[in-house]
């Protein structure tokens, strides 16, 4: 190209920049108007093949996957200042997660290109819907997004449990769903909370074994590596919490993320970036281990945090708000007078905090929110609570491997 081509070609670019820029307030009011209100969780069975899976989840959701993905598109048109296809194109060229995918969970590439066909949409665009972690660690001087988890080792009187607040963008709001996934090759079956078109946020199989996250931004992150949601549901194929274990440490991780991990016995939880898995066990709680959205024992950390770290030595996580709700889990959790069960986890889970809540409560379309609670009883027979929307105003409703669901709270 020459040069006189070459300065076309930026002036363009820089155009789109600019037309984009100038619509954020128009796209602030679009988002607005789309606002939904959560009426219920769509279930929706997955069999056959990855493919055959992914086409079925594209199908029965594609209504909320094109509107939601329509929204996802014009929040990264508000946050980048760009136009949404452009992002997506000029991202992927950029970043290798492919390769990885390929290598440790190649049967998901097949599912993501089942639901882009269902739902009628462009793969590129479902696959980038994917990558919710990678597309804020690269862009994360503007995303807020939070989650508290914890979880419980099994006592004489009540089963493992692993439970987290997964909060996401408001925009979000009203497209929750909860997967079941039967293997075709055994009787392994999974259970996935999500966002429509999305392969998962977190989720439990019926072997007893869950999984819920926390991103820790301060860690390295590269742009090639096996995605998060990808670590998600490669963690829930495995039969038990030891291969759970040795799938999460061999791995390739693209982003910095915790992995809260429990089976029928114990729980147990990995600080990841993308050269290091560490495993955190906290001293003070024998028996139970919680994490918000700052590593305690994994310092590889990314060089924007070194350059922070520089500046505030005596500050390590760089985040009050992760440091808070760590401690008000601590405390609950500590303070209890009889053994952590569901009822306590769920009250947990609702609490609140002037500045820095657990149950972050819903406000707008761009404003980070708690899309969703999960509590995952690992017992011999897997219940998994979901509350779609913040805990302390929408009921948990009761999803077991034998039956669709049980009522509101699980009566």
């Amino acid at each position: 190209m020459n040069k006189k081509l070459r300065w076309y070609s930026l002036v363009a670019i820089y155009a789109i920049f600019l037309i984009a820029a100038s619509g954020c307030e128009r796209h602030k009011k679009e988002l607005d108007q789309e606002a939904v209100e959560s009426t219920g969780i769509p279930y929706v069975i997955l069999e056959g093949s990855p493919y055959e899976q992914g086409l079925a989840h594209g199908r029965q959701l594609k209504d909320k996957i094109q509107r939601v993905v329509w929204l996802w598109k014009e929040n990264q048109a508000r946050l980048y200042g760009v136009n949404p296809d452009s992002f997506i194109k000029v991202f992927l060229e950029r970043t290798d997660y492919t390769s990885a995918i390929k290598e440790y969970t190649p049967e998901l590439l097949e599912e993501v290109k089942g639901i882009a066909t269902g739902a009628d949409m462009d793969f590129n665009t479902i696959f980038a819907f994917q990558l919710l972690d990678e597309v804020g660690m690269n862009g994360r001087d503007v995303m807020q997004d939070k989650c508290s988890a914890l979880g419980v080792n099994r006592t004489q009187r009540n089963p493992a449990i692993v439970a987290q607040n997964m909060d996401l963008e408001g925009f979000r709001n009203g497209y929750q769903a909860v997967l079941k996934i039967k293997s075709p090759d055994s009787d392994l079956g999974i259970l996935v909370f999500t966002c429509a078109g999305l392969i998962a946020t977190n989720g439990m199989n019926n072997r007893g074994l869950g999984v819920c996250v926390n991103a820790l931004t301060q860690l390295a992150y590269k742009t090639e590596g096996l995605p998060v949601a990808y670590v998600i549901r490669g963690l829930l194929e495995q039969p038990d919490l030891e291969k759970a274990i040795e799938f999460v440490s061999r791995v390739k991780h693209a982003t910095g993320q915790n992995y809260l991990i429990g089976g029928p016995e114990r729980t147990c939880s990995f600080e990841c970036s993308s050269g290091r898995v560490v495993e955190y066990r906290p001293e003070d709680t024998p028996g139970m281990v919680f994490h918000t959205n700052h590593p305690f024992v994994n310092n590889e950390f990314c060089p924007k945090h070194l350059e922070f770290l520089a500046q505030h030595p005596d500050n390590l996580s760089g985040d009050e708000n992760s440091e808070v709700r760590f401690c008000t889990l601590g405390k609950m959790l500590t303070e209890s007078t009889g053994e952590v069960d569901v009822n306590l986890v769920k009250q947990i889970l609702s609490s609140g905090h002037p500045q820095h809540p657990i149950c972050r409560p819903y406000l707008d379309v761009l404003s980070s929110h708690t899309f969703g609670s999960t509590v995952m009883v690992l017992s011999g027979n897997p219940e998994l609570y979901v509350s779609a929307g913040p805990p302390d105003v929408n009921p948990y409703e009761v999803f077991r491997f034998g039956q669709i669901r049980v009522g509101a709270h699980g009566e």
